[in-house]
């Protein structure tokens, strides 16, 4: 465990050398669209105290992890690096949706598919028709108000491959 907050804290000290100009990229894209995703179900998602940063590797097979008392969200570089867009926005989402909406993860599937972007794996969205034809219910989904059941207030979350 002391391994793994002296990692984190050396991934934060990486983050806030990094300029103002700099602080989502290569996630820009990504955040953009979450803070207008959030906007467009009203709500506002205050990103100014909040960066999102690239790690050279991550615990196990864990592709992002939200860490809240840092107020970042690291992203496996290895997996970015071979991601296409869909699952780039999928794990940053899903990231952001711990940190910024304090969601927990939902393992509900409808039809052999994730009814959440918070489902725990990054490969629920697969499918990329399914995953295009139904991207605003997941938007929807995510932003909306949620039952206490589905609200977590850990310091740390991930997403893992299968």
């Amino acid at each position: 465990m002391r391994s793994f907050l002296r990692l984190v804290a050396g991934f934060f000290i990486l983050a806030s050398q990094q300029s103002h100009s700099d602080q989502y990229s290569p996630f820009k894209s990504q955040v953009e669209g979450f803070i207008l995703a959030g906007a467009s179900q009203g709500v506002t998602v205050d990103m100014s105290d909040f960066n999102v940063i690239m790690a050279e590797r991550l615990p196990g097979t864990v592709v992002g992890l939200c860490v809240p008392q840092e107020n970042i969200v690291l992203v496996n570089k290895q997996y970015w690096d071979t991601a296409d867009a869909i699952h780039r926005e999928a794990l940053v989402w899903h990231e952001l949706g711990h940190c910024k909406l304090n969601r927990i993860h939902v393992t509900d599937t409808a039809f052999g598919h994730a009814v959440s972007l918070m489902y725990p794996a990054i490969n629920s969205v697969d499918d990329e028709e399914w995953y295009k034809a139904h991207r605003k219910e997941y938007i929807e989904e995510l932003f909306a108000p949620q039952p206490p059941e589905r609200l977590f207030h850990d310091t740390r979350f991930g997403i893992i491959t299968n």
